[in-house]
């Protein structure tokens, strides 16, 4: 019987180091680079230098500045048409939401006086409008969509504070409270939306929040954004569907509900905001008003209220110059305390006082010695100023290391040290 022949450790390693290998290698070829232009061509759009956010009419009231306040300009405050004179345009009112037939015809008058009252909401029943009429005046005209508008009355805080799916559970984010809600709505929104937008808004103002509401009429795509909007537009829904006119809303909130600032529009919004009268009991539609009235004065007028100016448009005409206008007597509000007395950088003033254009003096320091305190020792030495050196200096201006040297070349009075001396003399 033969014998194996023992493994070698070194053929042992080998074999491991081939097995724990990885079996795919990746190749640390160069990858070849290859350039490729892509030229894109846009065409600039109307409203591609404009900015498009939506307004914020508490925002602009508050604001102490008018800097991101430019959309405010192409609104107006507007008044809707009295209820009574929309007499002749009369609504069916039905007892519930689903009820489809029937149902008592009522005029705007009746409609306000008598049913509308704090916590009773005025919502639309059945179904929506089409979204082809609803975005279309002409349409709405034509058509005579008020004619077969149906509405109803529901309690406020009765019904779900956010929208229910098909399963019946609610949807969205829950109620927060806070110092300001915006509730927007559009005539072609359905009735449960409506019914949980007002039923919020009633919330809300009851905790004592500040409720803008924003109503938007949808209009076609191709007339653009910015294109002018018929002055006739909300006049003519406010005297045919009662549930979009300010006062209505505004009668249905909690007791004491009025409007903190009254509704204003551009043609194609309206917006608005209601408060409680104990919570604030002034009004800032005044304000509103004067913030723009200020930009007017300070970017113009534009030409078409329903077209807002460029940004790019303003040029140097901003509010970052607002410091230069306030000094020439544009703006009422003054300047700080501090810019008033110097509105010279405070890195400067230092150097021009020295040269008598302020009268404000110096400190007390740099009146008696204004040159820098690095250089006083050598300048007193020279007899530049009249303020002796301290008693080191007085004696021995020399450096230290120097003195010995010195004092051995006879050039000073005071002897060397007893040890140094007799080193000196006495030699190694």
């Amino acid at each position: 019987m033969s014998r194996a022949s023992p493994i070698s450790s070194s053929v042992v390693a080998s074999f491991l180091f081939r097995s724990l290998r990885s079996p795919i290698r990746p190749t640390v070829a160069r990858i070849p680079t290859v350039t490729v232009t892509v030229t894109v061509t846009v065409t600039p759009t109307q409203s591609c230098t404009a900015q498009c956010r939506r307004l914020h009419l508490h925002k602009v009231a508050t604001a102490k500045t008018l800097l991101g306040q430019h959309k405010i300009m192409p609104f107006e405050l507007y008044s809707p048409p009295s209820y009574r004179a929309a007499d002749e345009n009369k609504v069916r009112l039905v007892s519930h939401v689903d009820q489809e037939e029937g149902g008592e015809l009522v005029t705007f008058t009746e409609l306000y006086d008598k049913h509308i009252k704090p916590g009773h909401l005025l919502c639309p029943a059945g179904e929506k409008i089409p979204k082809a009429d609803a975005h279309n005046l002409e349409r709405l005209k034509t058509n005579k969509i008020w004619e077969t508008r149906k509405y109803y009355i529901t309690q406020a805080g009765l019904g779900p504070l956010r929208k229910k799916d098909l399963r019946g559970e609610e949807v969205g984010r829950p109620l927060h409270p806070g110092p300001l809600k915006e509730i927007k709505l559009q005539l072609g929104g359905d009735s449960a939306y409506w019914r949980v937008a007002l039923n919020r808004a009633y919330v809300f103002l009851e905790r004592g929040c500040r409720v803008e509401i924003a109503m938007r009429f949808y209009s076609s795509k191709k007339a653009g954004p910015k294109t002018a909007r018929d002055p006739e537009l909300w006049p003519w829904i406010h005297t045919h569907f009662p549930h979009m006119r300010p006062d209505f809303i505004c009668k249905s909130m909690p007791a004491g509900t009025r409007f903190l600032i009254h509704p204003f529009e551009d043609g194609r919004y309206i917006h608005f905001v209601l408060v409680r009268e104990d919570i604030l009991p002034n009004s800032l539609t005044q304000r509103v008003l004067t913030m723009k009235a200020r930009l007017e004065a300070k970017l113009g007028k534009p030409s078409n209220k329903n077209v807002e100016p460029s940004v790019l448009d303003r040029g140097a005409n901003s509010e970052n110059d607002m410091t230069e206008e306030q000094l020439g007597g544009i703006h009422a509000t003054s300047l700080p305390g501090s810019m008033q007395k110097d509105p010279v950088p405070k890195h400067r003033i230092a150097e021009e006082q020295l040269v008598g254009k302020h009268a404000k003096p110096l400190p007390g320091s740099l009146q008696k010695d204004p040159v820098p305190e690095h250089r006083i020792a050598k300048d007193q030495l020279a007899g530049k100023h009249g303020k002796p050196l301290p008693g080191s200096l007085r004696k021995f201006p020399v450096p230290k290391h120097r003195i010995a040297e010195e004092q051995l070349a006879g050039k000073h009075a005071k002897p060397l040290p007893h040890r140094v001396m007799r080193r000196v003399y006495s030699g190694p």
